[in-house]
């Protein structure tokens, strides 16, 4: 039942959601099994200390987002195996266990076994950093980590070529199952060549492809080889339907189709969406549909977890290791160079310069999550980060007051606790397909929050209208619009929240789904 204000709860509206999922499933996938890859998988393999497999929930954003679909429909998903265990069992998928914690029971299990080299030069030298630097247009650290060309050739053809070759291969074996006609979707830059290998001896399969970072502009791409281009695209147009977080990747994908593919006609059909001719050498000759399909969160598991004992106990933590403040600052990012760090600090630094008043006022809390410590530029920015926080404490600081807190570890508890306690949610990422914390935020929020929000980001077309927007390189902007949020009226701060709170609950992460599954449906019948 609904709220006595005739609106609903996030229990209740999450719910609806399910049972709208459930039932496009249902009328979209029939008997049909639903094929999903992905680098990595749902689940990974370990062996305790009496040699028996134990089952792990993956980590990453495609598992969070998909994993539900596992308790909806029949599901394979086919991932990279990552570890010994995982290598071990990936020629009998029947004989591992399924975690309990969030995995349905309607998951098929497959890995693809990519030996150590081939897969390191393709997840390693390819993936990341190329094309993830690449497509977040972070130029300074592609050029450092490119290597000799003829290096960069040998990993493309032992590496990405290889390990995708190897995913369409698994995939054929369960396409070909006698009981299956089944629909499959691929995942992110990691996998860009493996539906056009699919295509050539499966020119009936209905397939798709989803990107869930940035796809640049043609002239981005300038930065790697043409030929990488070119196939790369002509692959993804081997998928019936080509899926971006945001209408600017679509029109961006087009442009770089017609600059690096033979033969590509762009057009729109009645109701405005990109429809991209197939060249004839990817299989049959025909239309790939490209749409944007921005994806979001589940604010009933979101607030879950945000409800547990263990959040509680975060924020009474948080609270007491902050001390007196009139506004927080709150940001949570992986400690990524695109997720601009430095740079909100560099902010925040010159908003203390300039605004001297604010001392013992206001407090930043930065959550910071460990990503790629490993690769030399990513440990490089982490310590310039660090140095800068103790920069900023040394400037400002006083006997009781540390404008500057952080913490370095991955909790998700913990962050969803802190974004409840901001006044201010900062995300001046250089560009992201989307931005979750951003909408995470939104949800949990108390005060209510002020979003100051990149407009690089995926976010921005859903959220832009009632958050501050920031260029990612404007230091002087950032420091304003910090500033204009913390003091911005109560009234307006609580309209703007409520806008962005009924959009994203409205567009949650069943939605998501939803939206590119009643798609394939559609494409298989006009087809």
């Amino acid at each position: 039942m609904a709220n006595s204000d005739d609106t609903l709860t996030d229990d209740e509206t999450s719910s609806i959601h399910e049972a709208t999922l459930q039932e496009i499933c249902h009328r979209v996938l029939g008997e049909r099994r639903l094929v999903i890859a992905s680098n990595r998988g749902p689940v990974t393999y370990a062996k305790d200390e009496n040699g028996e497999l134990v089952a792990e929930r993956g980590s990453g954003g495609v598992v969070t987002a998909l994993s539900s679909l596992t308790h909806i429909t029949p599901l394979t998903w086919v991932a990279a195996a990552l570890s010994e265990a995982d290598r071990e069992i990936s020629d009998s998928p029947e004989a591992a266990p399924l975690p309990t914690d969030g995995i349905g029971e309607n998951l098929r299990l497959r890995f693809v076994n990519i030996d150590e080299d081939s897969f390191d030069k393709y997840l390693n030298v390819i993936s990341n950093p190329l094309l993830w630097f690449t497509q977040h247009e972070m130029n300074d650290l592609l050029l450092e980590e490119r290597e000799s060309l003829s290096e960069m050739w040998v990993a493309w053809r032992e590496g990405y070529v290889r390990a995708n070759h190897e995913f369409a291969r698994v995939i054929a074996e369960e396409v070909d199952l006698p009981e299956s006609a089944p629909y499959v979707i691929f995942h992110d830059y990691q996998l860009y060549l493996a539906p056009g290998v699919l295509r050539r001896d499966h020119p009936g399969l209905t397939m798709m492809h989803f990107t869930h970072i940035p796809w640049p502009g043609p002239e981005t791409w300038h930065n790697l080889p043409g030929t990488w281009v070119r196939v790369i695209c002509e692959s993804l147009l081997a998928c019936d339907i080509v899926g971006f977080q945001t209408n600017s990747a679509v029109e961006a994908f087009a442009a770089t189709c017609l600059e690096y593919v033979e033969g590509v006609k762009v057009a729109r059909d009645k109701e405005g969406n990109t429809l991209v001719s197939r060249p004839t050498g990817q299989g049959e000759a025909g239309v790939t549909w490209v749409r944007a399909y921005p994806i979001s969160i589940d604010p009933q598991e979101v607030m879950r977890v945000y409800r547990s004992p263990e959040a509680a106990d975060w924020k009474a933590k948080l609270q007491a290791d902050l001390g007196n403040y009139d506004k927080l600052i709150v940001r949570v990012d992986r400690l990524d160079p695109n997720k601009n760090v430095v740079a909100g600090f560099e902010s925040y630094q010159q908003l203390l310069q300039d605004r001297p008043d604010l001392a013992g006022k206001v407090v930043f809390l930065a959550l910071l999550v460990p990503t790629r410590e490993s690769v030399p530029e990513y440990a490089q920015y982490k310590d310039q980060t660090f140095e800068l926080i103790d920069q900023i404490n040394e400037e400002f600081g006083r006997k009781n007051w540390r404008p500057v807190h952080y913490i370095y570890g991955n909790d998700y508890a913990r962050a969803l606790a802190a974004l409840s306690m901001a006044d201010v949610v900062l995300v001046n990422s250089v560009a992201d397909g989307m931005n979750l914390v951003a909408k995470e935020g939104v949800i949990v929020s108390e005060k209510p929050s002020v979003l100051v929000l990149s407009t690089n980001t995926g976010a921005w077309e859903e959220l832009g209208e009632h958050s501050i927007g920031v260029a990612p390189d404007d230091q002087a902007g950032t420091a304003q619009a910090l500033f204009q949020a913390m003091e911005m009226p109560q009234p307006e701060r609580e309209e703007r929240h409520r806008a962005l709170k009924q959009t994203v609950r409205e567009n949650d992460l069943s939605h998501w789904l939803a939206s590119h599954l009643t798609d394939l449906g559609r494409f298989h019948r006009e087809a």
